[in-house]
């Protein structure tokens, strides 16, 4: 079990970083006015990254629950 939480770990980590990078991006308030579309597509990507770290971030307390009552 602390494999796979070591894993979702991981895996969170590098989302959150995508996210961050993709935030930047959007710090760029040109962008919108240059490149709608690219405004657009970098926006609905950190939509779905955000739902995806929100469904690892669930399976992880989901883990840790786990492995805390497995030690009791």
């Amino acid at each position: 079990m602390e494999k796979k939480i070591k894993q979702i770990m991981k895996k969170i980590e590098k989302i959150e970083e995508t996210i961050r990078i993709h935030s930047q991006k959007l710090d760029n308030t040109k962008l919108y006015y240059s490149d709608k579309e690219k405004f657009d597509r970098i926006t609905n990507e950190i939509k779905i990254y955000q739902n995806e770290l929100l469904l690892l971030e669930k399976e992880w307390v989901e883990l840790e629950e786990r492995n805390i009552n497995c030690k009791i």
